[in-house]
Protein backbone atom coordinates (compact mmCIF):
# COMPACT_ATOMS: atom_id res chain seq x y z
CA UNK A 1 0.00 0.00 0.00
CA UNK A 2 1.78 3.18 -1.40
CA UNK A 3 -1.02 5.68 1.02
CA UNK A 4 1.08 7.25 4.01
CA UNK A 5 -1.35 7.04 6.50
CA UNK A 6 -1.62 10.95 8.27
CA UNK A 7 0.10 12.66 5.30
CA UNK A 8 -1.25 16.07 4.92
CA UNK A 9 1.32 18.52 2.99
CA UNK A 10 0.48 22.12 2.97
CA UNK A 11 -1.15 23.37 -0.29
CA UNK A 12 0.13 26.44 -1.97
CA UNK A 13 -1.01 28.43 -5.26
CA UNK A 14 0.11 31.11 -7.21
CA UNK A 15 -0.64 34.93 -7.54
CA UNK A 16 -1.22 36.97 -10.02
CA UNK A 17 -3.28 35.53 -12.87
CA UNK A 18 -1.68 31.82 -12.47
CA UNK A 19 -2.99 30.00 -9.89
CA UNK A 20 -2.17 26.56 -9.55
CA UNK A 21 -1.69 24.08 -6.59
CA UNK A 22 1.93 22.68 -6.08
CA UNK A 23 1.99 18.70 -4.95
CA UNK A 24 4.65 16.28 -4.67
CA UNK A 25 2.29 13.97 -7.25
CA UNK A 26 2.79 16.28 -9.77
CA UNK A 27 0.44 18.88 -11.31
CA UNK A 28 -1.66 16.52 -13.49
CA UNK A 29 -3.71 16.66 -10.79
CA UNK A 30 -4.76 20.25 -11.20
CA UNK A 31 -5.03 19.44 -14.43
CA UNK A 32 -7.43 16.50 -14.08
CA UNK A 33 -9.31 18.57 -11.71
CA UNK A 34 -9.73 21.36 -14.15
CA UNK A 35 -10.85 19.11 -16.94
CA UNK A 36 -13.12 16.97 -14.91
CA UNK A 37 -14.84 20.45 -13.19
CA UNK A 38 -14.84 22.13 -16.54
CA UNK A 39 -16.11 19.43 -18.78
CA UNK A 40 -17.54 16.60 -16.85
CA UNK A 41 -19.70 18.33 -14.19
CA UNK A 42 -20.16 21.76 -15.64
CA UNK A 43 -18.72 23.52 -12.78
CA UNK A 44 -17.67 26.72 -14.87
CA UNK A 45 -14.22 27.85 -15.84
CA UNK A 46 -14.68 30.61 -13.70
CA UNK A 47 -15.90 28.28 -10.53
CA UNK A 48 -12.21 26.85 -11.03
CA UNK A 49 -10.65 30.05 -10.78
CA UNK A 50 -12.52 31.15 -8.09
CA UNK A 51 -12.18 28.55 -5.55
CA UNK A 52 -8.02 28.95 -6.33
CA UNK A 53 -7.88 32.32 -5.91
CA UNK A 54 -10.31 33.09 -3.05
CA UNK A 55 -8.75 29.84 -1.37
CA UNK A 56 -5.31 31.75 -1.21
CA UNK A 57 -6.90 34.97 -0.27
CA UNK A 58 -8.56 33.22 3.05
CA UNK A 59 -5.97 31.32 3.55
CA UNK A 60 -2.95 33.70 2.66
CA UNK A 61 -1.29 33.98 6.30
CA UNK A 62 -2.28 30.81 7.61
CA UNK A 63 -1.13 27.11 7.96
CA UNK A 64 -3.12 24.70 6.18
CA UNK A 65 -3.41 20.86 5.68
CA UNK A 66 -4.71 19.04 2.35
CA UNK A 67 -7.99 18.09 3.93
CA UNK A 68 -8.75 22.51 4.28
CA UNK A 69 -8.40 22.73 -0.03
CA UNK A 70 -10.69 19.46 -0.46
CA UNK A 71 -13.34 20.51 1.86
CA UNK A 72 -13.56 24.22 0.39
CA UNK A 73 -13.53 22.14 -2.60
CA UNK A 74 -16.55 20.19 -1.88
CA UNK A 75 -17.93 22.64 -0.20
CA UNK A 76 -17.98 25.19 -3.07
CA UNK A 77 -18.98 23.25 -6.08
CA UNK A 78 -21.36 21.10 -4.04
CA UNK A 79 -19.92 17.48 -5.62
CA UNK A 80 -18.27 15.30 -3.60
CA UNK A 81 -14.69 15.17 -4.69
CA UNK A 82 -12.77 13.07 -1.71
CA UNK A 83 -12.78 9.78 -3.98
CA UNK A 84 -10.91 11.86 -6.64
CA UNK A 85 -8.59 13.62 -4.16
CA UNK A 86 -8.06 10.48 -2.03
CA UNK A 87 -6.86 8.59 -5.32
CA UNK A 88 -4.75 11.15 -6.95
CA UNK A 89 -3.03 12.64 -3.80
CA UNK A 90 -2.31 9.86 -1.30
CA UNK A 91 -1.51 7.05 -4.34
CA UNK A 92 1.59 7.11 -6.50
CA UNK A 93 -0.14 4.49 -8.89
CA UNK A 94 -3.04 6.16 -11.13
CA UNK A 95 -6.47 4.44 -11.45
CA UNK A 96 -6.16 1.45 -14.03
CA UNK A 97 -9.42 2.52 -17.15
CA UNK A 98 -9.96 -1.47 -17.54
CA UNK A 99 -11.99 -2.18 -20.63
CA UNK A 100 -12.85 -4.83 -23.28
CA UNK A 101 -13.85 -4.00 -26.85
CA UNK A 102 -15.26 -6.19 -29.64
CA UNK A 103 -17.43 -5.88 -32.88
CA UNK A 104 -21.14 -7.26 -32.75
CA UNK A 105 -23.64 -7.01 -35.39
CA UNK A 106 -24.89 -4.35 -34.50
CA UNK A 107 -22.04 -2.31 -33.65
CA UNK A 108 -18.98 -1.66 -31.14
CA UNK A 109 -19.16 -3.01 -27.84
CA UNK A 110 -16.80 -1.63 -24.52
CA UNK A 111 -17.27 -3.11 -21.62
CA UNK A 112 -15.19 -1.30 -18.93
CA UNK A 113 -14.99 -0.49 -14.83
CA UNK A 114 -12.07 1.51 -12.89
CA UNK A 115 -9.28 -0.85 -11.20
CA UNK A 116 -8.39 2.12 -8.55
CA UNK A 117 -6.85 1.68 -5.11
CA UNK A 118 -10.08 3.55 -3.45
CA UNK A 119 -13.22 2.21 -2.80
CA UNK A 120 -16.11 4.02 -4.91
CA UNK A 121 -13.77 5.95 -7.08
CA UNK A 122 -16.40 6.85 -9.97
CA UNK A 123 -14.58 9.48 -12.04
CA UNK A 124 -15.68 10.04 -15.71
CA UNK A 125 -13.39 9.89 -18.47
CA UNK A 126 -14.24 10.13 -22.37
CA UNK A 127 -13.78 7.51 -25.45
CA UNK A 128 -15.24 7.13 -28.90
CA UNK A 129 -13.03 8.84 -31.80
CA UNK A 130 -10.83 11.22 -31.01
CA UNK A 131 -12.03 14.52 -31.55
CA UNK A 132 -15.46 13.09 -30.80
CA UNK A 133 -15.14 11.42 -27.50
CA UNK A 134 -18.29 10.49 -25.53
CA UNK A 135 -18.47 11.09 -21.58
CA UNK A 136 -19.18 7.68 -19.32
CA UNK A 137 -19.11 6.83 -16.12
CA UNK A 138 -16.96 3.88 -14.80
CA UNK A 139 -17.18 2.33 -11.39
CA UNK A 140 -15.93 -0.80 -9.94
CA UNK A 141 -18.61 -2.84 -11.46
CA UNK A 142 -18.17 -3.91 -15.22
CA UNK A 143 -20.56 -1.80 -17.27
CA UNK A 144 -21.18 -1.77 -21.03
CA UNK A 145 -21.91 0.29 -23.94
CA UNK A 146 -22.52 0.00 -27.22
CA UNK A 147 -21.14 2.32 -30.02
CA UNK A 148 -22.84 2.85 -33.34
CA UNK A 149 -20.66 4.38 -35.82
CA UNK A 150 -16.55 3.34 -34.08
CA UNK A 151 -14.70 0.58 -35.40
CA UNK A 152 -12.19 -1.47 -33.03
CA UNK A 153 -9.60 0.46 -34.82
CA UNK A 154 -10.40 3.92 -34.35
CA UNK A 155 -11.58 3.16 -30.86
CA UNK A 156 -9.73 5.49 -28.32
CA UNK A 157 -9.45 6.50 -24.37
CA UNK A 158 -8.65 10.17 -24.09
CA UNK A 159 -5.26 9.57 -22.53
CA UNK A 160 -4.74 13.40 -23.43
CA UNK A 161 -7.24 14.50 -21.19
CA UNK A 162 -6.67 12.09 -18.03
CA UNK A 163 -3.87 10.72 -16.03
CA UNK A 164 -4.91 7.22 -16.19
CA UNK A 165 -3.42 3.90 -16.81
CA UNK A 166 -5.28 1.36 -19.32
CA UNK A 167 -5.87 -2.34 -19.17
CA UNK A 168 -7.34 -3.84 -22.55
CA UNK A 169 -8.34 -6.90 -21.71
CA UNK A 170 -9.91 -7.46 -25.50
CA UNK A 171 -8.98 -10.73 -27.29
Amino acid sequence: NSKVEGFDMPIQVGMKDNYQLIHPTSEWQTIRFKKISVDNFRVARELFFDILKSFYLEHAQGHIVTSDFTNYVNKRTGKNWDKFFEQYLYFAQTPIFEYKIKKKKKGTVLEYRWNSKVEGFDMPIQVGMKNNYQLIHPTSEWQTIRFKKISIDDFRVARELFLVRLGNYSS
